[in-house]
């Protein structure tokens, strides 16, 4: 398999493991996405090659000095009051409430959380190109206010005139 494969699998430019499994199968190196990653790209898998983690507090302030929002994405049933209130303490914005892979007791309990913690509701599709039904670019819909939450959260962490 070539960079290239890769690169052509990803047309979207973010390169993920998806795009690589794309590019096994059109290689020929396996039968469809499952095999891909049951044989090559799981955890534990032959190519798979651990992420560097970088620490929430550097992660929320690299996001902070560069312009943007620090948002928990799609924290499921992870996202408890005991996960989130330690990251309110470092300086997160906000959290996605909606995404396709919540249930409606996520949503709904993260929806508290961010009301408590007066944070900014986000949401989306987890779209990483190609996919269909609720993770298809758009499949996610939001309501507007939490598009100008987000822009008064914007305006207020780095002046007014800002915008997403």
């Amino acid at each position: 398999m070539t960079v290239e494969a890769v690169l052509t699998a990803a047309a979207d430019g973010a390169i993920g493991r998806p795009h690589i499994a794309r590019a096994l199968v059109a290689g020929g190196f396996a039968k469809d996405n499952r095999e891909a990653f049951d044989k090559w790209l799981g955890n534990g898998r032959p190519a798979n090659i651990d992420k560097e983690k970088l620490a929430i507090a550097d992660a929320i302030a690299m996001i902070h000095r560069y312009g943007g929002l620090a948002v928990w994405a799609h924290p499921g049933p992870h996202g408890r009051r005991d996960r989130v209130e330690p990251r309110v303490a470092l300086g997160i914005d906000g959290v996605e409430v909606r995404h396709p892979g919540h249930q409606s007791d996520d949503t709904q309990r993260l929806g508290a959380l961010v009301a408590h913690f007066k944070l900014v509701p986000s949401g989306g599709s987890d779209w990483h190109g190609a996919s269909t039904g609720s993770r298809a670019l758009g499949a996610m819909q939001i309501n507007a206010d939490w598009l100008a939450q987000q822009d008064a959260r914007l305006a207020e962490r780095y002046g007014t005139g800002l915008t997403a």
